[in-house]
């Protein structure tokens, strides 16, 4: 049996309480508590371009001009489609084209943000769109279905 302070592991406890678990418990709430800390800071590491420019690009928006239900529906296919091509790229390929076409940064930026050349960031870019252009003409993108609501 192994003695915690519940205060580490549950916010709300505004003074030291303190209770007896048993070991499994005790290693498991601990653990919980490395993997939270770790999982905050990998956040905190990989959104590096979304902090910088005030936006957040994980949560953009779908906007459609037409009222039309099938145009709605289409756009709103096509746009899963082009999310799921991008999510299709490695890591740093989908957050240099993110930071470049969706946030606006020059590769000369990305570059020294990065610590690369630019001509390393162009290549990577290049490459992504690539990438993307073949997942989106593949016919094995439709693999996972996008759940898509018309208002």
């Amino acid at each position: 049996m192994k003695k915690i302070k519940l205060k580490d592991y549950y916010y709300w406890y505004g003074e030291d309480v303190y209770m007896e678990v048993s070991d499994e418990v005790a290693q498991a709430l601990t653990d919980d508590l490395k993997y939270e800390e770790n999982h905050q800071r990998s956040r905190r590491r990989n959104s590096t371009y979304s902090h910088e420019f005030n936006t957040d690009t994980e949560k953009a928006e779908f906007a459609c001009e037409s009222d039309d239900p099938a145009v709605q529906f289409e756009m709103k296919e096509l746009y899963c489609n082009l999310c799921q091509a991008l999510n299709s790229l490695s890591d740093i390929q989908g957050k240099r084209i993110d930071a470049h076409y969706i946030i606006g940064m020059s590769e000369t930026d990305i570059a020294s943000n990065d610590g690369v050349s630019v001509s390393a960031v162009c290549s990577s870019i290049n490459l992504g769109i690539q990438k993307m252009r073949n997942f989106l003409n593949s016919p094995q993108k439709r693999l996972k279905k996008c759940a898509i609501s018309i208002p």
